[in-house]
């Protein structure tokens, strides 16, 4: 685990918080320009600085290395496709949309951040497989 992936980590843990930047920067203390920057890895932020953006998200240091560990799994998870040849793309924008609404659908919505993610990483090859047997 790298912790030079803390702003993905950080955006990470917004989405699955579904917390606006604005709001989220507001609450840090920090401007959504400053934040942005952290999550694109164009700025880090201090200690101080990653724990009032926890704290504005309701997380703890634990929620963030849980962040980090699935940002650096899914890093390491594209990078090995790139590698076979495989295509990044989930899909069309209607299959990632219908796909990110399967967990609340299914009343899923209060998984935590790790099983939230096994669970998106497979709802796109169950997509393709029932797109197979609908053929």
């Amino acid at each position: 685990m790298d912790f030079k992936n803390i702003g993905a980590a950080i955006r990470w843990l917004r989405t699955q918080r579904t917390k606006k930047q604005r709001e989220v920067a507001r609450a840090a203390g920090i401007t959504p320009a400053m934040l942005s920057a952290y999550e694109t890895g164009k700025h880090r932020p201090s200690l101080d600085t990653t724990e009032r953006v926890l704290a504005a998200m309701g997380c703890d240091v634990i929620d963030l290395t849980n962040a980090l560990h699935v940002v650096f799994e899914a890093q390491k998870s594209a990078e090995a496709k790139k590698s076979q040849g495989e295509t990044e793309s989930s899909g069309t924008r209607a299959d990632q949309e219908l796909i990110a609404a399967i967990p609340d659908t299914l009343g899923l919505s209060r998984l935590d951040p790790e099983e939230r993610e096994v669970l998106g990483s497979l709802l796109p090859g169950i997509l393709r497989l029932i797109r197979y047997l609908k053929r």
